[in-house]
């Protein structure tokens, strides 16, 4: 009978869902995608100018789906995670021989 090892697959997956959560987290702490640097083009540090607000309403469009981006990654991870069994036989490559550094190890299938 084969032994078990702990799924580091699914370690890793939960370690990408806390990066997620904490850059989602950082980026609303600081007033979202491009908050500064618009802050910065509209007060007296930067453009006075029609240009200037032209350019924040493009700028803000364009960053508008990345926090969004953050919630679709985080959805897909979770799943992927809940999928995962905690512990995998011996040997799978998502055990012990997972290496999370994005160097995948020879056994895994392409």
């Amino acid at each position: 009978m084969a032994g078990k090892e702990t799924n580091n697959f699914k370690r890793a997956l939960g370690d990408a869902l806390g990066v997620i959560e904490e850059a989602r987290t950082s980026l609303e702490a600081n007033g979202g995608i491009g908050e500064s640097v618009k802050t910065k083009i509209a007060t007296h540090e930067g453009w006075v100018c029609d240009a200037a607000d032209d350019w924040i309403a493009d700028f803000t469009a364009k960053c508008s789906p990345i926090m969004g981006e953050f919630d679709t990654a985080w959805t897909e991870l979770d799943s992927m995670w809940r999928n995962e069994p905690d512990e995998v036989d011996e040997g799978n490559w998502r055990g012990n021989s997972y290496n999370a550094s994005g160097h995948r190890p020879s056994n895994i299938p392409v």
